[in-house]
C-alpha cells in the first residue's frame, strides 16, 4: 500500500551539500531529530545539516546534490526505500556507488490538493546525485488514497453515504461515481487501511459523513456467495471462509480477509447471508463478516477502488501486428510494460507498438489501419479497448482478434481545436489480417467547453462569465455568472427566457470536481461593483416537503435524500458537502430548502441548502479578507435542451459560418494528401467539422482529405466526369446554401476561407481553382489576430526553471524584439487553457512539476510599486507597464484575488506571469522577476510566451516560369521527379526551393540553388527543355522571348529570398547561377576586416579538455585552431547566447557555470616562474593563432588572467566562463582540465571558425 510505512524507509547519511535547489523549511530541531522527522515524513526527500538548524527538502524543491569528501564536514541524508529491511554497509550502499537508485515521496491533499504518489530515480554521476522523475505524478481526489497493486497505481476510498444502504446501492455508488465495482483488500496492508479508516468514521466522523445514532457501522466489500457453498452445501466442496466467495476485483482475487470468530456463518445457519462486509463497531472485535445482501440493519457503507489516471472502463489487450497506415506517432523512451501502462492511463490512446528501447504511441486520429503478425514476429502491440468486463477474456477468444467490430471511446483535440469524445470501432479483416479503425459518432465542445459522458448522452461542460448564446442543437452543461447577486426564482426566470431550461445537478466526483475547481475562477473574475470573497452557485435540488422542519433526521431524511431532483441525467447526484450539512432539520435555518455550490478561498468548498430567497447571505464571525462579513453571490447551474454553435447526434457539426460546396472536379497539384477509408457523405461531415480541412475529393472507394498546406490547384471539371470535389468555404451572406447559379467558389473569382484563423483564398480562373494562404506561422507556434496584425504566439519549454531576465532574453531574437508576448483578448486566454494539460505533461524540466509558471509580458509601474496601495490609478491591469507593441492593452484572467503587491505585502511582485495547471486556474498573477519556483504550490517557471509576425507563406505569385531550350552543364545531383512535365513546371513554381528544371521525359530533373552552377544555352532543335524560376522583372505579366531577361545577355535576379538570393547571367550562351554566401545555421556571421567569418559555438554532450576541444575544430574552415574573438560585438552575441547556452546544456548533469574553450596559449617566456611585467600582462601573456583574430578583444573576467599570480601554476589556456549571476568574460586555466569542481563549472564548448559558403 502507498504510503508504505516509514518501516519501508532507511536515511542514509553521507557528505554532500545541497547543489540545485530552491528555498528549503528550515526545522530547529537537533541533526538527530530532523533525521527522525524525514524518515517519518512520506514528503520528505533529503535534508541538509546546518546546525543549529536543518535544511528539509521535499522533492520539489531539489534537483541536484554535491558529494563531498569527510573532509569537507558537510552533512545530508538521503530518505530511501528499505525493501529488505536492513541497512547496508557504506561499500554496498547503491546510493553511494555511481548508478541510479528508485525512491517515492506521498503528497497530501493539505498542501497538494489531490493525495499524490510521486516515484523518482537519484542518479550519482561524477559526484553529483540528481533527482529526476521517474514516471508522472499519480492523482487521487481526496478521500481517495493511492495503493500499489502487481505494480500498477490505483486510488481506492472508504467512502460514506449520508443514509444506511444495501449492497445493491453500494454497488451503484461506485459504478456511478467511478464506473468501477466493489474492492476487496488484497493484502494486509490493505486490510489495516479500511479498519483504521472505518473506525475513524465509527469515532471521528466529520459532520454529515456518516448517519447519527447508531453503534456500528458496516462497509460493503467485494465477494458474493457461490452457487456450490448454498445450503445444501455440494459434496466436495471447500466453503471455508473465503472459499465460500466469488471475487470479482480482478486485483484482489484472493482478498486479504480478517474473519469474525465463527464467520462466515451464511452456510451453517442456512441463512441468506450471502455478502461480504466490514464491521466497524467500539467495545468488540471488529472484521469480516457475512450479512444478507438487501439489508439496512447497519447502516452499511462502500469501499471503492478505481483505477487514478482513468476512472473509465478500459483494458489494454496485448498481441502481434505492425502499424500500416498512420500520419504521425508519439515516441517515447519507455519499456513495453510502462508504455501498456501509459496508454491505459491516457484517455487520447488507441494503440501502442513495441519498438525497443523506445515506445510509439497513437491517438485515433493519427492511425488508420494495423497489420495482424504471428508471434514469431516479435513485434508487439497493444490495444486500448472500451470493456465494462470485470475480467480480461480468453486471449484466442477476444473479439478484437477473432474478426468482430468492437467499440472504442477517446479524448482528444479535434484538429487541435476543439475537446471531442469520440466513438470508433475496429474490426480485423480475416482475409487480409489488417485491422482498420474507423471513428464513428464524436461529440466536439467548443473551448472552453469540455466533453462529459452521461448514462444518457454526451454533454459539453463549461464556466462563463456571460450568457450571450447562438441558435444550435445542443445539450450543454455550463456554470453561468451573472452581473448581479441573485436568488433561485429570479434564476430560474432568466432560464425562461432562455426556452426553459432547467437547473442541472452534479452526477458524479469527476463532474463535481471540475465544478469546483472552474467555479473558483470566478472569485478573480468578478463582474459586480461589490467583491465577494465567496459564491454560491444555484444546482438542481428542492427540499422534499416530509423532509422539512420540525421533521427530525431519520434514514429517510438524511443528507441528498431529503431532497428532490429534476435533472433527468442525474437522478441520484454525487458531490460532497460542507462540513455539517444539509442543516435545515437542526433549524439552522430552518427554511433552507434549496441546494447550492460554494466556493471560496479557504478551503470551505462542497454543497449546502440554504433558502431559496437567497441573494447575499451576510453572517457574523465567519469573516474573509478581515470583514465582518461572509458574502456569497448567488449564481446559477444549468444544462439545457437548446442551442449553442454545435448539434449532437451520430455526426456533429462546427461553427455555423461553415458550409460544404460539392462540385465537379479533381486535385491537380498536391502534396500527400490524407486516404481516410470512409464514405463520402462522412468524408463531408468530418471536413466540415475540421477546423484544419479546406477540401475533399471522391476517390470512389477513398476518401482524399486536404488542408491548406496539402493542395495548391485543382481542376474544375464537367458533370460527365463523375469526379466529385467539395470545398469547405464560409457562407457568403445568409446561413443557407446557394444555388450553383449564385455560389461564388463556383464563379469565377476569389473566395475567402480561414483556417484556425489563418486567412486564405481561393480562385477560379481558366477552370482552375488556386488556393493561396496569407500568413503562415512555423510550427509549435500558433497564429492569432490583433486588429489588423497576424502574430504568432508560441509558449516556449524550457528544461529548467528560469527567471524573468532569461526569459526575455530568450524572446530577444523572435519577430517581436525586446519583449515577452502579452495576452491581448479572451480568447487568446481560452487557447492558452486549451493547450495548458498537454505543455505540463510534456514539460522538459528534470523535476515533474504538476504547476508550471510561464513568464509574460508585463512588468509593475514604479508608481505602482510597495509601499502604494490600491487606487484608480493602480489597480489591476494598470499597475503594469506592457511593452508588446501588438498588445499594448492586454486582456487576460487574473487568479483568484490577483495582483497583490499591494495587498499582500509581495514588496517584489514586479512581474506578471501565466499560471499552467488545472485549466480553472490558467490565469495571471504577480511574482517576483527573480524566482525561479514558487516553492509552496510547487511551481516551476520553465516557459515563456514569445511572438513573431506571421510572414507570407506564398509567394509564388511574384515569380513566373520561363521556359527555353538548354541542358544542365555544371551540377550536382538533381532530384529525379517521375512526372510530367507540365507537373513539374507548376511544382516548381510554388517551390521557393526550386531554381531550374529539365524536362528528362518520362521523368524531370529536379534543382535547387546548391544542385546547379552552369546551364548550356541552346537552339531549339536541340528538343532539350529547360524551366527557371525567376523573379518579375517589371509586371506580372509574361514576356514574348526576345524581351525575356533571363533569355537576353545580362543578369536576373532569381530569388529575393533571404539566405537564398542568387542571380542568373546569361554570357556568351552560358547560364552562370551565383549566390550569395551565407553562414550556416546555427553559425553567426561577423566582419573581420576585409573577410566575412561563420562563428560557431559547438556544445558538447561531455566535459572537455582543451586540446579534445581543438582536435574538434579541425573539421571546420579555419583549421587547426580554436576561434578567438575578434570584437566588442562578438562579446556582446556571446554574452547574449549565454543564458540559451547555460540553459539547454547537453550534459547529463545541469551546472551552475559553463567554461567555452577559445583561441590562446600562454606564451613560453611568460609562465612560471615568470612575474607580471610590461610584456606579460593580460592580452600579451598569450600567443593567438586563429589567422582572422591576430590581435582579439578580451573581455577579462575581474583579476584575471591571474596564471602568473594567484591561480594554477599551469593556467595556459583561454576560455570563457558565464553563470546564473556570475560575471561573464575571459579567464586562464590549465589546459588538461575538464571541470573545475569546485566552482561547479564543466567545459562543455568550444568556439570555431568557418568561411561562408
Amino acid at each position: 500500500i502507498i504510503p508504505d510505512t516509514s518501516n519501508d524507509y532507511k536515511m542514509v547519511v553521507t557528505c554532500g551539500k545541497p547543489l540545485q535547489a530552491s528555498a528549503p523549511i528550515i526545522l530547529n530541531t537537533t541533526w538527530d531529530e530532523c533525521l527522525q522527522t524525514c524518515w517519518a515524513d512520506s514528503n520528505c526527500a533529503v535534508i541538509y545539516d546546518t546546525t543549529p538548524t536543518c535544511s528539509y527538502y521535499s522533492i520539489e524543491l531539489i534537483t541536484s546534490v554535491q558529494k563531498l569528501p569527510k573532509s569537507s564536514g558537510e552533512r545530508v541524508a538521503f530518505r530511501l526505500l528499505m525493501r529488505n529491511k536492513t541497512c547496508s554497509n557504506e561499500e554496498n550502499e547503491p546510493i553511494l556507488r555511481d548508478g541510479t537508485v528508485k525512491s517515492d515521496v506521498l503528497q497530501g491533499y493539505e498542501k497538494y490538493t489531490f493525495n499524490k504518489y510521486v516515484p523518482y530515480n537519484i542518479t550519482l554521476k561524477n559526484d553529483v546525485w540528481t533527482f529526476s522523475p521517474r514516471d508522472p505524478p499519480f492523482f487521487c481526489f481526496p478521500p481517495l488514497i493511492p495503493i500499489r497493486r502487481n505494480n500498477v497505481i490505483w486510488c481506492m476510498g472508504l467512502l460514506s453515504s449520508s443514509d444506511c444502504i444495501n449492497r445493491t446501492h453500494a454497488v451503484d455508488m461506485c459504478q456511478k461515481s467511478f464506473q468501477q465495482p466493489l474492492a476487496g483488500p488484497a493484502n494486509a496492508a490493505e486490510y489495516e487501511y479500511i479498519k483504521t479508516t472505518g473506525m475513524n468514521f465509527m469515532n471521528n466522523p466529520s459532520p454529515g459523513s456518516v448517519p447519527s445514532g447508531y453503534s456500528m457501522l458496516g462497509f460493503w466489500l467485494d465477494g458474493t456467495r457461490k452457487q456450490d457453498c448454498y445450503y445444501p452445501q455440494k459434496a466436495g466442496v471447500d466453503c471455508s471462509e473465503n472459499n465460500a466467495f466469488s471475487f470479482l476485483d480482478t486485483n484482489a482475487p484472493k482478498p486479504f480477509l480478517n474473519w469474525l470468530p465463527d464467520q462466515p456463518d451464511g452456510l451453517w445457519r442456512q441463512s441468506n447471508a450471502d455478502c461480504v462486509y466490514f464491521i466497524a463497531r467500539n467495545g468488540y472485535a471488529t472484521g469480516i463478516d457475512d450479512m444478507t445482501c438487501s439489508i439496512r440493519i447497519y447502516p452499511e457503507m462502500s469501499l471503492c477502488m478505481f483505477c487514478s489516471l482513468d476512472p473509465n472502463d478500459y483494458k489494454m489487450l496485448v498481441t502481434y501486428g505492425k502499424p500500416l497506415n498512420f500520419s504521425k506517432i508519439t515516441v517515447s523512451t519507455i519499456s513495453f510494460q510502462e508504455c501498456v501502462q501509459k496508454c491505459w492511463r491516457d484517455t487520447t490512446c488507441v494503440l501502442v507498438y513495441d519498438t525497443a528501447p523506445t515506445c510509439k504511441i497513437f491517438a485515433l486520429e493519427d492511425i488508420e489501419s494495423v497489420r495482424k503478425l504471428n508471434s514469431s514476429s516479435n513485434s508487439r502491440i497493444a490495444f486500448r479497448t472500451f470493456s465494462t468486463s470485470d475480467s480480461c477474456s480468453n486471449i484466442s477468444q477476444a473479439p478484437i482478434l477473432t474478426g468482430a467490430t468492437v467499440t472504442g471511446r477517446t479524448y482528444y483535440n479535434l484538429s487541435n481545436v476543439l475537446p471531442t469524445y469520440q466513438e470508433f470501432t475496429v474490426k480485423l479483416d480475416t482475409k487480409t489480417n489488417i485491422w482498420s479503425f474507423k471513428p464513428s459518432s464524436h461529440y466536439p465542445c467548443f473551448p472552453p467547453f469540455m466533453p462529459v459522458k452521461r448514462a444518457n448522452g454526451v454533454y459539453c461542460f463549461l464556466v462563463r462569465t456571460r450568457n450571450i448564446f447562438r441558435k444550435r442543437m445542443s445539450i450543454v452543461v455550463q456554470v453561468i455568472q451573472t452581473d448581479s447577486c441573485l436568488n433561485k426564482s429570479q434564476a430560474l426566470a432568466q432560464f425562461s427566457m432562455m426556452n426553459g431550461y432547467s437547473l442541472m445537478g452534479i452526477a458524479n466526483m469527476g463532474e463535481y470536481n471540475w465544478l469546483l475547481d472552474t467555479a473558483m475562477s470566478y472569485l478573480s473574475t468578478q463582474n459586480m461593483n461589490t467583491t465577494y470573497s465567496k459564491f454560491g452557485f444555484w444546482m438542481d435540488g428542492v427540499r422534499k416537503a416530509s423532509c422539512k422542519y420540525p421533521a427530525v433526521r431519520s434514514p429517510s431524511c438524511n443528507g441528498t435524500n431529503e431532497f428532490d431532483y429534476s435533472d433527468t441525467s442525474a437522478p441520484s447526484p454525487v458531490f460532497n458537502w460542507i462540513p455539517g450539512q444539509p442543516d435545515a432539520l437542526l433549524n439552522s435555518p430552518r427554511n433552507s430548502d434549496c441546494l447550492y455550490l460554494q466556493v471560496s478561498n479557504n478551503g470551505e468548498n462542497g454543497v449546502d441548502d440554504v433558502s431559496c430567497s437567497m441573494t447575499v447571505h451576510s453572517e457574523g464571525n465567519m469573516c474573509m479578507n478581515e470583514s465582518n462579513t461572509l458574502n456569497m453571490n448567488l449564481i446559477s447551474i444549468f444544462f439545457f435542451h437548446g442551442l449553442f454553435l454545435f448539434s449532437f447526434g451520430n455526426l456533429t457539426t462546427i461553427p455555423s459560418n461553415y458550409k460544404m460546396v460539392v462540385t465537379w472536379g479533381e486535385p491537380l497539384l498536391t502534396t500527400a494528401p490524407t486516404i481516410l477509408d470512409i464514405s463520402w457523405e462522412e468524408c463531408l461531415q468530418k471536413c466540415w467539422s475540421d477546423g484544419r480541412c479546406v477540401m475533399i475529393y471522391d476517390n470512389t472507394s477513398t476518401c482524399e482529405y486536404y488542408s491548406i498546406q496539402q493542395v495548391t490547384t485543382v481542376q474544375k471539371l464537367l458533370e460527365n466526369s463523375n469526379s466529385r470535389v467539395a470545398f469547405r468555404v464560409p457562407f457568403s451572406v445568409n446561413e443557407t446554401c446557394e444555388g450553383s447559379d449564385n455560389e461564388p467558389i463556383l464563379r469565377s473569382g476569389t473566395v475567402q476561407g480561414a483556417v484556425q484563423m489563418l486567412p486564405y483564398e481561393v480562385a477560379l480562373q481558366n477552370d482552375i481553382w488556386k488556393f493561396t494562404p496569407e500568413f503562415s506561422c512555423e510550427f509549435p507556434s500558433s497564429p492569432v489576430q490583433r486588429g489588423n496584425v497576424t502574430v504568432c504566439m508560441e509558449v516556449v519549454h524550457t528544461t529548467e526553471c528560469i527567471n524573468r531576465t532569461q526569459a526575455a532574453a530568450k524572446c530577444a531574437n523572435l519577430g517581436i524584439p525586446d519583449s515577452l508576448m502579452g495576452i491581448a483578448s479572451k480568447e487568446e486566454n481560452q487557447y492558452l487553457k486549451s493547450i495548458s494539460t498537454n505543455y505540463v505533461s510534456k514539460q522538459k524540466t528534470l523535476t515533474y512539476y504538476t504547476v508550471i509558471g510561464i513568464w509574460v509580458d508585463g512588468v509593475r509601474k514604479s508608481t505602482c510599486k510597495y509601499p502604494a496601495g490600491k487606487s484608480g490609478s493602480c489597480n489591476g491591469y494598470n499597475e503594469f507597464d506592457f511593452s508588446d507593441p501588438t498588445a499594448p492593452d492586454p486582456q487576460f484572467d487574473w487568479l483568484p484575488n490577483q495582483p497583490d503587491a499591494l495587498t499582500a505585502n509581495e514588496a517584489n511582485s514586479n512581474c506578471l506571469y501565466l499560471r499552467f495547471g488545472s485549466e480553472a486556474y490558467v490565469a495571471i498573477g504577480d511574482t517576483q522577476c527573480t524566482d525561479i519556483v514558487f516553492p509552496s504550490i510547487p511551481m516551476c517557471y520553465s516557459g515563456y510566451l514569445c511572438g513573431s509576425y506571421a510572414t507570407v507563406s506564398n509567394t509564388s505569385d511574384q515569380y513566373k516560369m520561363v521556359v527555353t531550350w538548354g541542358k544542365p552543364l555544371l551540377t550536382t545531383a538533381p532530384t529525379i521527379l517521375d512526372i510530367s512535365w507540365v507537373d513539374c513546371v507548376q511544382k516548381c513554381w510554388n517551390d521557393e526551393k526550386c531554381v531550374l528544371i529539365h524536362d528528362t521525359f518520362p521523368t524531370c530533373e529536379y534543382y535547387s540553388i546548391q544542385q546547379v552552377t552552369i546551364v548550356q544555352k541552346l537552339p531549339e532543335t536541340s528538343n532539350s527543355r529547360v524551366a527557371f524560376r525567376v523573379l518579375y522583372s517589371n509586371d506580372a505579366t509574361c514576356t514574348d522571348a526576345e524581351n525575356e531577361p533571363v533569355l537576353n545577355s545580362g543578369t536576373v535576379t532569381g530569388s529575393a529570398v533571404e539566405h537564398g538570393a542568387y542571380n542568373i547571367t546569361l554570357e556568351t550562351d552560358v547560364w552562370t547561377f551565383q549566390r550569395e554566401l551565407k553562414c550556416l545555421f546555427p553559425s553567426k556571421a561577423f566582419q573581420r576586416g576585409s573577410i566575412k567569418v561563420c562563428m560557431t559555438i559547438v556544445q558538447t554532450p561531455t566535459c572537455i579538455t582543451r586540446t579534445e576541444a581543438e582536435e574538434s575544430c579541425s573539421s571546420f574552415g579555419i583549421p587547426g585552431t580554436l576561434m578567438g574573438i575578434y570584437s566588442s560585438d562578438e562579446t556582446v552575441y556571446l554574452k547574449n547566447m549565454s543564458y540559451t547556452m547555460l540553459n539547454e546544456q547537453k550534459t547529463s548533469i545541469t551546472y551552475e557555470r559553463v567554461g567555452i574553450w577559445i583561441d590562446g596559449l600562454r606564451k613560453s617566456t611568460c609562465k612560471p616562474p615568470a612575474q607580471k611585467s610590461s610584456t606579460c600582462d593580460g592580452n600579451n601573456e598569450f600567443d593567438f593563432f586563429d589567422p582572422s583574430a591576430p590581435n582579439p578583444s578580451l573581455s577579462w573576467r575581474s583579476g584575471q588572467p591571474d596564471g602568473l599570480t594567484i591561480g594554477a601554476p599551469n593556467s595556459d589556456c583561454l576560455f570563457l566562463r558565464f553563470g546564473e549571476g556570475d560575471e561573464f568574460g575571459v579567464g586562464d586555466m590549465p589546459c588538461t582540465e575538464p571541470t573545475y569542481p569546485s566552482l561547479n563549472m564543466c567545459y562543455s564548448g568550444y568556439l570555431c571558425g568557418s568561411f561562408p559558403s
